[in-house]
């Protein structure tokens, strides 16, 4: 690519003052980003991606330092990984679009008319791949899906035609086809505007698709950054070979494990109802659509999952499968049908069902330390602990799912996204549920660490019988990992 560059970072250094002292999040980084390219950065949970993003974007928290020189005059905008956050929970969706190009308008030195603001907020809406636009525009965040939201987000940040677009995992929650979409998206913006773009994702065929070239992290610094073909083909650095032998072994179907599983005494027959440990019967559930309107999620929806199976949920960004899994939980009370665990209709859940939500950010107390978080559930529902206290047993769970007793002391909003839903994952754990239902649980994490959940929940079926329902957009992974696959269809 002979085009000229737009960015260029030197010496790059993000330290942030702790109550444990001095942490360096950032060390030393050096790279240029061309006009209309598009850099990917890739690396583990906590190797800095994001802190690097943020620091571009001036938006470091008041206990960061960051030092180094970059190119100044240019427009950014941000698609940030956890879109639930990123909204403010009281304005509709549509007024929050609103807001932004409003201010792009006014520092353009326009003054900009209510109805042409009107119609370019529909115009993104339908962009970014949402249909009734205008109805939608007046919902809340809350009323959409994941992936609905996670558009939103993308169109927030389009509306103020930067000329650098930072997308911080940008189709983490996103299924295959809406990621095909807005990949798409990402790539014709690109070529119509020349907008160059810094891409942070774990997902390595999304790199491969899209970018021009990558830039690995480790531990803040970058240890290689060439084109996306070399990199694939040739990496250099240990630590990127690494992360592509990760990346293939965590989506390689495991023969060994699937006739395991098959064959697994405990799985029980797909028919035996005695087996069955939760039966889903007649479901039907639709929420209001705009001011006049409902919107179907499913209909007549009715499966059993037998205890110590692995179940996948599929389906579309909008589909209904979180609105399943929290009809399930309690948290919502469907329109019609019944939902039986162990057979006991509105059994009181006493902690034998967890679940780990999509938004690891929302679902984790900003003012509560790491440690309290995971042994709450302890606490509510009043069971001992096999270790000799709550505390014990968080640094235990956290051991379990990748983390060191560090952590037990920190805040939510001192861990990367990924580190925040592996504590999800260990809160969920600490109880020992007969079920767990992972909604999206692994599509923040990084190829290692998917590897390393991905076997952690292969083991708690096979050592304490639990059963999981496994809601995912990422069918290969489905595929390696599930007995039993519903697809729940859009309405």
């Amino acid at each position: 690519m002979n085009t000229p560059q737009i960015l260029k970072v030197e010496n790059l250094k993000v330290v942030f003052d702790s109550a444990k002292g001095y942490i360096t999040a950032v060390k030393d980084v050096n790279f240029a980003l061309r006009k209309g390219e598009i850099l990917a950065l890739v690396g583990e949970s906590g190797s800095g991606k994001t802190v690097l993003c943020k620091s571009l974007m001036g938006l470091l928290p008041g206990n960061a330092l960051c030092t180094g020189t970059k190119s100044k005059g240019l427009r950014y905008a941000m698609i940030f990984q956890d879109p639930l956050t990123a909204l403010d929970p009281s304005m509709k969706v549509g007024r929050q679009i609103a807001e932004a190009i409003y201010i792009y308008e006014k520092s353009c030195g326009r003054k900009p008319v209510r109805s042409q603001v009107n119609r370019r907020v529909i115009e993104l809406l339908e962009t970014v791949g949402i249909d009734n636009a205008e109805e939608r525009s007046r919902m809340y965040p809350h009323e959409f899906s994941g992936g609905m939201r996670q558009r939103v987000v993308i169109a927030i940040a389009l509306a103020a035609k930067p000329q650098i677009l930072l997308a911080d995992e940008p189709t983490t929650a996103l299924d295959v086809k809406t990621q095909a979409q807005i990949l798409a998206l990402l790539g014709n913006l690109r070529e119509k505007l020349q907008m160059s773009i810094i891409l942070v994702s774990h997902d390595l065929r999304v790199v491969r698709q899209i970018a021009d070239r990558a830039a690995v992290m480790k531990d803040g610094e970058i240890v290689e950054i060439e084109s996306v073909d070399r990199i694939f083909e040739k990496p250099k650095h240990a630590y990127t070979k690494e992360l592509l032998e990760a990346s293939n072994a965590v989506h390689a179907i495991d023969n060994d494990i699937k006739n395991e599983n098959k064959t697994n005494k405990n799985a029980g027959n797909i028919n035996d109802k005695a087996a069955a440990i939760l039966e889903i019967n007649h479901l039907s559930h639709s929420f209001k659509l705009g001011r006049k309107s409902r919107k179907t999620v499913f209909t007549d929806l009715s499966f059993s999952v037998n205890k110590n199976e692995i179940i996948g949920i599929i389906g579309a960004s909008g589909s209904g499968k979180s609105t399943l899994a929290k009809c399930i939980m309690g948290i919502i009370k469907p329109e019609k049908g019944i939902i039986n665990f162990i057979g006991q209709q509105g059994r009181k859940n006493d902690g034998s069902i967890q679940i780990v939500f999509q938004d690891s950010t929302s679902s984790l107390d900003p003012r509560m330390k790491i440690a309290d978080i995971i042994a709450e559930p302890l606490r509510i529902n009043h069971i001992k602990t096999k270790r000799k206290g709550a505390r014990e047993e968080a640094a235990f769970q956290l051991k379990y799912v990748g983390l060191d007793q560090s952590y037990l002391d920190r805040y939510p909003a001192e861990l990367s996204g990924g580190q925040r839903q592996r504590v999800a994952i260990a809160r969920a754990l600490c109880t020992e549920p007969e079920l767990l239902i992972a909604d999206e649980a692994l599509s923040a994490l990084d190829v290692s660490t998917q590897k390393q959940i991905v076997e952690l929940f292969r083991h708690i079926r096979q050592e304490h019988d639990c059963t999981i329902l496994f809601i995912s957009h990422d069918l290969e992974l489905v595929n390696s990992l599930c007995d039993r696959v519903i697809k729940i269809d859009d309405k």
